[in-house]
C-alpha cells in the first residue's frame, strides 16, 4: 500500500457543532489509494516551520470524493487539534497517508455499522463503500447527546432500507440508551428473519462500547471487525507507542500497524 507525504491545500473547514470540525483538503494521491478504516498523519504547524506540537495528529478518514478531497472529522480535545481547527481554506499542511489497516467485508454478508461519539468518523467512508457495492449496511450511531451526532442525513442515505438507527444516552433523539441495546434488537430481529449467520459486525468507538458489541457478537459467534484508537507518534510501527494488549499471549497490538482494524477475537478487552 503507498505512503503518500504531500503538502495539501485545505478547501474548507466547518464546525458541525461545538468542538466537532470537519476539514476538507485536496489530496488525490491519497484519496485514490485510500481503503474506509485507514488514517492518516496531519501536520498543523509545517507551514509556520514550528515545532510545538512536536508530533503530527493521527486522524481518520472520514469520507473521500472522486475529485480527491479528503474529509476528516475530529473532535478539539489538545493543542494539536486546535491547531488543526484554526485552519483556513487556502492554507497548506503535511499530511502523511493512507496508513494502517482498514475493514475487510464480503459482499456476500449483511453489515451492521455501529459508532460512537467520534466513532461514527471513519463509518461515513464505510458506508459510502458498501452502498457503491451494493451491499447498504444497516448503522446504529449513538453518543451522550443528538448535538454530538453530526451528518447523520449523509449516513441515512448510505444505509439500507429501515436500516439506520441513532441513540443517545439522554434521549434527545432515537433510542434513550446505549448502542448495544439497539444493536441486541437488531439481531433478535435477524434471527427471526434466520439472517443472523450471514451478518458481520463492524465498529468504532469508546473502548468500552466496543468491548461490549464485541461480547455480543462473541456470543453469538457473529464475526466483529473494532476499529482501535491509540497515543502515536510515527503512525508506521517504529516508535511501538500504540501498543493494545492481545488475547494472544503476551503479545500487542500496534495501533498503526496491525490496525486501526482488527478482528475483535484478537483483542484482550
Amino acid at each position: 500500500m503507498p505512503r503518500i507525504d504531500i503538502n495539501a491545500q485545505v478547501l474548507a473547514q466547518t464546525s458541525p457543532t461545538k468542538d466537532i470540525f470537519l476539514l476538507s483538503v485536496s489530496a488525490p494521491e491519497i484519496a485514490r489509494p485510500a481503503q474506509p478504516g485507514q488514517f492518516c498523519m496531519l501536520d498543523a504547524v509545517e507551514e509556520d516551520n514550528l515545532h510545538d506540537p512536536l508530533l503530527r495528529r493521527p486522524l481518520s478518514i472520514h469520507n473521500v470524493t472522486a475529485d480527491g478531497v479528503v474529509e476528516f472529522l475530529y473532535r478539539k480535545t489538545g493543542r494539536g487539534t486546535g491547531l488543526l481547527s484554526r485552519l483556513k481554506p487556502g492554507r497548506k499542511l503535511k499530511i502523511l497517508g493512507p496508513l494502517g489497516n482498514g475493514f475487510r467485508w464480503d459482499n456476500s454478508k449483511s453489515c451492521i455499522l455501529v459508532g460512537g461519539g467520534m466513532g461514527i468518523a471513519p463509518l461515513l467512508f464505510l458506508a459510502a463503500a458498501l452502498h457503491k457495492a451494493g451491499n447498504p449496511p444497516a448503522i446504529i450511531l449513538g453518543a451522550a447527546t443528538e448535538s454530538d451526532l453530526v451528518r447523520i442525513d449523509l449516513f441515512r442515505t448510505r444505509a439500507m432500507e429501515q436500516g439506520f438507527f441513532t441513540a443517545t444516552e439522554d434521549g434527545s433523539l432515537g433510542h434513550h440508551g446505549l448502542v448495544t441495546e439497539v444493536l441486541l434488537s437488531l439481531f433478535d430481529h435477524q434471527a427471526h428473519q434466520a439472517g443472523e449467520a450471514d451478518t458481520v459486525v463492524l465498529t468504532c468507538g469508546p473502548f468500552p462500547m466496543m468491548r461490549a458489541v464485541a461480547a455480543i457478537c462473541r456470543e453469538r459467534e457473529i464475526p466483529c471487525q473494532v476499529s482501535l484508537e491509540a497515543h502515536m507518534a510515527c503512525g508506521s510501527g517504529l516508535c511501538l507507542g500504540c501498543a493494545v494488549e492481545s488475547a494472544h499471549n503476551a503479545d500487542y497490538i500496534h495501533v498503526c500497524r496491525e490496525g486501526p482494524v482488527v478482528d475483535a477475537i484478537k483483542v484482550k478487552w
